[in-house]
């Protein structure tokens, strides 16, 4: 089963005739990410909200782990079985920190899109609540990646390469995930053929690739701003924004 999941990404990889498109981000006729930034960096009217960079990739990653901990998708992800109940944190923590750094660096590095970060203010949200020893703070609030029409997600390669670096996701060889995890998240790949299908007719648009706030730092506004800078930046090129979510709650 792991040398089949190893070599479906690596054929993919060559059988896939989007896979150069992905390598590098093809702006004609779509959104470049050189209009993004300039759009987005003038609809930054927060001080605590900063344009993120590789060396923030550390920081984010673990702010987003912090905020999906209790995500129902990755909890699906897992598959825990109620026998192992007690342990369903621990593996969707292992899963995100095995997932996050391959669908954020590419933005974070500015090579695939955008991160914007929100950083912790002043002493009362620093002191509000602790960090999990799991999840340390990083002076990071929130944060969200953005990719242009004319960049991808990483490429079928891109991840053929991350496995290499990073080994295989933990559901493969860590006991606790249930026996449909490795299938549910080869099955995550197809939403990208879902957005692709879904945003033909709308060649210049936005990709709101993820957005995420500490646990206990939610509810105070933090991804409101982040969120008002994106949607100021897509009014501003008059382009629509694409989102996935499985929570009807965070429709609006």
């Amino acid at each position: 089963t792991l040398s089949q999941f190893v070599f479906s990404i690596l054929a993919s990889s060559f059988l896939n005739a989007a896979m150069l498109s992905n390598i590098w981000c093809n702006s004609q006729s779509k959104l470049s990410k050189k209009d993004l930034l300039e759009a987005l960096s003038r609809h930054i009217d927060d001080r605590s909200l900063a344009i993120l960079d590789k060396d923030d990739e550390d920081r984010m990653v673990d702010t987003m782990v912090d905020a999906f901990i209790k995500d129902p998708l990755f909890r699906w992800f897992a598959n825990v079985p109620e026998a192992n109940a007690e342990r369903e944190q621990e593996l969707a923590i292992d899963l995100c920190k095995w997932m996050f750094p391959g669908t954020l660096k590419h933005n974070v590095s500015g090579r695939l899109g955008v991160a914007l970060g929100a950083q912790l203010e002043d002493e009362e949200l620093q002191s509000d609540g602790k960090a999990s020893s799991l999840t340390p703070d990083t002076g990071l609030a929130g944060a969200i990646a953005i990719t242009p029409s004319g960049c991808d997600s990483p490429s079928d390669l891109d991840w053929f390469f991350y496995i290499v670096r990073n080994g295989v996701p933990p559901c493969y060889y860590k006991k606790g995930f249930g026996p449909f995890a490795k299938k549910r998240l080869e099955s995550s790949f197809v939403l990208d053929d879902k957005r692709r299908a879904i945003m033909k007719s709308h060649e210049k648009h936005l990709y709101l690739l993820q957005v995420g706030v500490r646990k206990r730092l939610q509810g105070k506004g933090i991804g409101g701003k982040l969120l008002r800078a994106l949607c100021s930046t897509a009014d501003s090129l008059g382009v629509p924004v694409y989102l996935e979510t499985e929570s009807i709650e965070n429709e609006s």
